[in-house]
């Protein structure tokens, strides 16, 4: 084969998979455009929590029945991932439309959807990183809880330098997020952030 014709081809992947993602993101923002009342908005993230838990159980059930290197886990894997890259694009425009839920306005489920969503997604691309500003506000606000917020930090701790974070006791909660904040580079990123400490 001659290197013009594998660069076409190559050239026309690549289009198609934008275009997909392009549609992909039309068709998500057509969904948060029809969100006009706070219910819609409380639903709109219950559905995305729910969907999130049901395929962690449904993998939990295959891997109990089948095991951990079944064709069917591995596979239900796979496909959890894919979910999971959806959920995501889903919350962070979310996220950039509306900015973080609030709790009192979508109760504790709907506020806590978007860390869930980031935390299960994981940090291979860095989007535990892009998100931090909105998770950070919402952990300020006290739309996230101390648990979720340090679990979200620690993780990308974790990522970044390849070993656990380390504070000396005895500390107070805020304390491990100040330092964990600090060590992660990240403290210009609290200064942008309305309301925070």
């Amino acid at each position: 084969m001659n290197l013009k014709f594998i660069s076409y081809i190559t050239l026309i992947f690549m289009i198609l998979g934008c275009t997909e993602k392009e549609d992909i993101k039309l068709q998500i923002d057509k969904e948060l455009n029809a969100l006009t009342t706070i219910d819609d908005h409380t639903k709109y993230l219950e559905t995305i929590y729910h969907k999130d838990q049901e395929g962690r159980k449904n993998m939990n059930k295959l891997l109990d029945q089948y095991g951990y290197k079944s064709k069917e886990y591995n596979d239900a894997r796979k496909a959890m991932i894919k979910e999971d890259e959806s959920r995501l694009i889903k919350i962070e425009r979310y996220l950039r439309k509306f900015g973080h839920p609030k709790k009192a306005e979508v109760g504790e489920k709907a506020a806590r959807t978007p860390y869930l969503v980031i935390h299960h997604t994981g940090s291979s691309e860095g989007e535990e990183e892009n998100n931090f500003e909105f998770l950070y506000n919402a952990y300020i606000q006290e739309d996230i809880d101390y648990g979720a917020f340090s679990l979200y930090l620690n993780r990308m701790y974790r990522y970044k330098y390849r070993k656990r974070h380390q504070i000396e006791s005895p500390y107070k909660p805020e304390d491990e997020i100040n330092s964990l904040i600090q060590q992660l580079n990240l403290e210009h990123r609290t200064k942008k952030v309305k309301g925070s400490k």
